[in-house]
């Protein structure tokens, strides 16, 4: 792992110029917004799209509203301004959900006078894991989605989408032109936030650690920042039990979404949500007098806790990896004190016996094979209802008597979304992708501790193990097996006869290392299923008893970009 910022490592005219749509990968605490907001803002007009309303704030906050136009006042109308005599040319940061309101109530597809891009030199979306990650819950992912679309087919604009953590999103972008798209990965060159260790521990022996740290001599270099799945946990068990343990409420500070009125909070705590989601954006850091924010995945992006002087423990319910490295993340100092230091440390705990939101299986589930396999005829039979009813073919959205329709149609297939773009249902690609991440990950921590570590121990933490083993393959292991298939000339268009693919399958398993049960970290029996962790296929030379390639397979290294919707 690098120390260097992005700055200091990405060429404008190197990496992003000879492109329209480009990806980058660098980890958290890198400094990717920094590259936006000092480097690119001064150049040139950027728009910069992220996935948090805090980080808008954040950003206007920093760099002032005279380098940036200040949609997040402007509310529902915002876009309007744009369009308006009155606007001024310069960068402007601004939420998906505004995204979401311009794609469903401002752009026209035939219409260019409607396209908010035409007031900027580069679009960058930054968060763009949120375009799965966030698309399990909302349609504004798929509106990003969906306005990426229209910048690429509409404008000559590049695109730029940056991200600490890609792997939700492998597989998102897929258009004809490879020679118009770029992946580049900045994680070995440059900073990323990882703990040193990680501590797996139940719900109750962490709010018993927090309560004890409160109580300790040190008590006043300690604070605690607990990421929760749900709210009704933080008003039902997290804070009564803080309270109930002799902790002030002037102490403690949550953050949630939703209305306040579902959640029995006292008026010290709902007072304290404000102040310090105002300080957070201000300061970055914590208020002096809080010693324990608790908060929901609001804050997991967009947010920076950037003061040396605490000793910051955070804890963790979510299981989905990528989720829970935004979430550390948010500290920005300390995360990597060791973990046999004496005094006061740095802690991040995962919280194994939390309530994970409900898993889909998008390769089992019945909606999505039935949303995947009627496209084209769910848009065929669009298009003719609205023949024989003389409405329009092109900005439907436009049509009550569309709009409806295209309602009913999603609440029939929940896969698919209307593009204002292609004028047409598309699949919603990113909440396929976010989906099986989060299953997937959720599947394989389960997994972890209970094969890897033993199974839990009630009130009680397991010693800390290493961020690798949390991560349950580390890209290390993706090296061996690429070196193994060169070295051997398997890339080479050479048959594997089939001892050569039982030697493979023994290569893998011993890579693998491991357990029975887990699909990730299983000793496989199957080359074919082994290899496609690695995103590799084989490909069957011959079906026929009599061919002298009975038996042997070719090795195919998979695209990343076959879910991904053709641009």
């Amino acid at each position: 792992m690098g120390n260097k910022r992005l700055s200091e490592v990405i060429n404008y005219n190197e990496h992003i110029a000879p492109y329209r749509i480009t990806e980058i990968i660098s980890g958290v605490g890198s400094g990717k917004n920094y590259w936006v907001e000092n480097v690119l803002m001064p150049q040139m007009r950027v728009l910069l799209i992220t996935s948090r309303k805090a980080k808008v704030e954040e950003t206007i906050a920093k760099i002032g509203v005279s380098k940036c136009l200040n949609l997040i006042t402007r509310e529902d109308n915002a876009c309007d301004y744009f369009f308006s005599r009155d606007r001024k040319d310069g960068s402007c940061i601004c939420s998906n959900g505004q995204i979401e309101y311009y794609m469903n109530n401002i752009y026209v597809s035939d219409n260019p006078r409607t396209y908010l891009w035409q007031f900027f030199d580069i679009v960058i979306v930054d968060e763009a894991h949120s375009l799965a990650t966030d698309a399990t819950y909302t349609n504004a992912s798929f509106c990003v989605f969906d306005f990426i679309r229209g910048v690429y087919k509409q404008s000559i604009l590049p695109i730029v989408l940056m991200t600490a953590t890609h792997g939700p999103i492998d597989g998102l972008i897929n258009i004809k032109n490879k020679n118009k798209y770029h992946y580049w990965d900045f994680t070995k060159e440059c900073k990323n936030l990882l703990p040193k260790r990680l501590w797996y521990q139940t719900t109750e022996y962490t709010l018993q650690e927090m309560v004890k740290s409160y109580n300790s001599p040190l008590s006043n270099k300690s604070k605690w920042i607990y990421f929760a799945t749900k709210t009704s946990t933080i008003a039902n068990k997290i804070v009564p039990y803080l309270v109930n343990s002799g902790i002030p409420e002037k102490r403690i500070a949550v953050s949630f979404s939703g209305e306040e009125e579902k959640y029995d909070f006292s008026d010290v705590i709902l007072k304290n949500k404000e102040r310090v989601q105002e300080y957070l954006k201000t300061n970055e850091d914590l208020p002096e007098d809080i010693h324990f924010f608790i908060t929901t995945s609001r804050n997991k992006e967009g947010i920076n806790i950037n003061n040396p002087n605490y000793y910051w423990d955070v804890a963790i319910e979510s299981h989905w990896t990528e989720e829970a490295a935004q979430m550390w993340g948010r500290v920005r100092n300390g995360l990597s004190a060791s973990a046999e230091d004496k005094s006061p440390i740095n802690k991040v705990a995962i919280i194994y016996d939390a309530p994970q939101h409900s898993k889909v299986d998008c390769n089992k589930d019945y909606s999505f094979i039935l949303s995947n396999n009627c496209i084209d005829n769910v848009n065929a039979s669009f298009d003719q209802w609205c023949k024989k009813n003389n409405l329009p073919l092109i900005n439907r959205r436009n049509n009550n008597h569309t709009r409806k329709k295209i309602q009913d149609t999603v609440d029939l297939f929940p896969y698919l979304r209307y593009s204002y773009v292609n004028d047409k249902f598309c699949l919603y690609t990113g909440k396929v992708l976010g989906q099986k991440s989060f299953a997937d990950s959720v599947d394989n921590f389960k997994v972890y501790v209970t094969e890897w570590l033993g199974e839990p121990i009630a009130q009680w933490s397991h010693p800390p193990f290493s961020i690798e083993s949390f991560l349950i393959m580390p890209p290390k292991q993706i090296d061996n097996f690429e070196d193994y298939v060169i070295e051997k000339g398997f890339l080479a268009g050479k048959p594997l006869s089939p001892q050569a693919q039982k030697e493979m399958l023994d290569f893998v398993s011993n890579v693998l290392m491991v357990r029975q049960k887990s699909d990730v970290t299983k000793k496989y029996t199957q080359l074919s299923k082994a290899i496609k962790t690695f995103g590799y296929t084989l490909k069957t030379c011959s079906h026929h008893n009599d061919s002298p390639l009975y038996g042997y397979c070719e090795l195919i290294k998979t695209s990343p970009d076959d879910l991904g919707e053709v641009f």
